[in-house]
């Protein structure tokens, strides 16, 4: 039997897209395309500490941004699926009561359900159990490793599914109301593959999770508002991925009483143009949570004066917000957009590039994280957020020049009831009023770390900044742990080397990165740990071994 994959296989000698037959939006051997896989790493309940493999084996393990960490998805069927691990390729297999890591037989001793145990305080699912065809499951127990047992609830026997590189508040993070569950997006879902508008229309708009391939280039300025579903993945592969003139949106363009925004969606390793639709906004987050935003890259190709003389091209490349005041549907206009994360992608050449905030009243929500992108030559709105929070690090922006940069040039803006914090960003080509135009008011922010040369070739200084209130907001002490680069330094290892080189799209797997990988490690010049997962030494214990028939029953 031929496996439905959901992840394909990253190897440079796989097959490019552009050089494939045209394909349906039908099941496919994974072989014949390659894409992203959409890592993840196995939480152990609440701690810091992950599965890992070991050899044959498995171990609890820190963060360390090794493939033997991360682990991606083959879908058998409905909530059951191959676990491989990303280093050598080998599957989770069960054996008797224990649990090694072996070559693919197609088993079902290799085959596992994955399905929610427990819920955050929004109803996402914030932990998993892992059960074998025999219906016992993976289970941690101290001094004894990895084994397999009756579910009863145990702490490790509950497992985080914290996607590769996701940072920020789209993913497992905490808040006043508690600990929220992290961004999947269709991970647990099953893959279909789409060329052309219509299907990529009709995927879209399923009532399940799904990953959705993206194997060639797709107009779709004919389509208007396109509805994106719940629980979606939106990937590129490695091949023509380019979406020209599309106009996704989460929520029903007329707000029908009987359908309600949609949340937990990724769109990934995509080039996103505006070619010949003005005034379209690409994605339209309307009142929905649970966003990723990854490796994309943004571009206009539309005509447009930067100086703001006969300026009448108004389209976006992303808008975060709520739906008007009278618009028929309060679910969604009282619903306010909630974590997203922003990371990896490359805005270039639009007037207005990113805005969000809401319409109605609530300050508390519309919580967003933007990482490691590179807006270049862009005009306004990078981003501009209305209320709310943000939270914009190691971001690199190049300009045109003070002296021909377009008309109210603007790098961070933030208005009434906005909570900004920046840091390690580098500025090109800015002056600071350019570059800041938040701190004015009443609004909390502040930054710290970051560079800004007003010439495009000067050697950058570092910012000081002074805003009229000055936010108290630090999220590695309330919300989530992160890593750090220099905004500017002279080895090579800044936010402009990173950025340039790794923000957008790619065409083959060894340029998709993140700056947890391990070969960045000598980059990083700050990494916050966690503030809310417990820290457990588990070094002092040693991963048994198990043959068929072993292990704790």
């Amino acid at each position: 039997m031929m496996k439905k994959r959901v992840y394909a296989a990253l190897t440079a000698a796989a097959m490019l897209c552009s050089t494939l037959p045209v394909l349906p939006a039908v099941e496919v051997s994974a072989a014949e395309i390659a894409y992203p896989a959409q890592y993840f790493r196995l939480g152990m309940a609440d701690t810091d500490a992950n599965v890992t493999a070991s050899g044959t084996s498995l171990v609890p393990s820190a963060i360390k941004g090794t493939a033997a960490e991360k682990w991606s998805l083959n879908w058998v069927s409905d909530g059951v699926f191959e676990i491989v691990n990303a280093a050598d390729g080998l599957l989770l297999t069960a054996e008797g009561s224990g649990v090694a890591l072996e070559k693919d037989t197609d088993g079902e001793n290799q085959r596992w359900e994955i399905k929610g145990v427990a819920q955050d305080f929004d109803g996402y699912d914030l932990y998993y159990r892992v059960t074998s065809t025999s219906g016992t499951s993976l289970t941690y127990t101290e001094n004894a490793g990895f084994s397999l047992a009756k579910y009863a609830g145990d702490t490790y026997q509950q497992f985080r599914l914290d996607l590769d590189g996701l940072e920020g508040w789209a993913a497992n993070a905490d808040t006043s109301a508690g600990v929220k569950a992290g961004t999947i997006g269709g991970l647990l879902g099953e893959v279909v593959y789409v060329d052309n508008a219509d299907d990529l229309e009709k995927q879209l708009d399923t009532d399940k999770a799904q990953t959705i391939v993206i194997t060639s280039d797709i107009d779709m300025q004919k389509k208007g508002n396109t509805r994106v579903r719940d629980n979606k993945t939106i990937v590129g592969c490695y091949g023509s991925h380019t979406i020209y003139d599309s106009q996704f949106r989460t929520n029903d363009a007329y707000g029908a009483e009987d359908d309600s925004p949609s949340d937990n969606i990724i769109f990934r390793n995509l080039k996103m143009v505006a070619k010949n639709a003005p005034n379209r906004i690409l994605i339209n987050i309307w009142s929905s949570r649970q966003i990723l935003i990854d490796h994309i890259y943004f571009e206009s190709q539309l005509t447009y004066d930067r100086t703001g003389d006969g300026q009448d091209e108004v389209g976006k490349f992303i808008w975060i917000n709520t739906p008007y005041d009278n618009y028929m549907d309060a679910k969604d206009r009282l619903r306010s957009p909630d974590y997203v994360t922003i990371s990896y992608c490359h805005l270039k050449n639009r007037y207005w590039t990113v805005a969000y905030g809401t319409q109605n009243d609530e300050l508390t929500r519309d919580r967003t994280t933007l990482l490691y992108n590179w807006w270049d030559e862009n005009v306004r709105r990078c981003p501009q957020l209305g209320n709310g929070s943000a939270h914009i690090y190691n971001n690199y922006y190049s300009a045109y020049g003070t002296g021909a940069n377009g008309s109210a040039t603007s790098g961070i803006i933030g208005g009434d009831g906005s909570d900004m914090v920046s840091e390690n960003n580098y500025f090109n080509g800015y002056s600071m009023q350019q570059a800041f135009m938040m701190g004015g008011g009443k609004e909390p922010c502040r930054d710290a770390g970051s560079y800004l040369s007003e010439g495009l070739d000067a050697v950058p200084s570092a910012v000081k900044f002074t805003p009229q209130t000055t936010s108290s907001w630090y999220p590695n002490k309330t919300n989530y742990g992160y890593s750090l680069l220099d905004a500017y330094n002279t080895k090579n290892t800044d936010t402009k080397a990173f950025c340039t080189t790794y923000s957008g799209d790619q065409t083959k797997a060894a340029g998709m990165k993140y700056i947890t990988d391990a070969e960045f490690a000598s980059w990083i010049t700050t990494a916050y740990p966690s503030p809310f997962l417990r820290h457990v030494d588990f070094s002092a214990v040693v991963p048994a071994v198990f043959t068929s028939g072993s292990g704790i029953g």
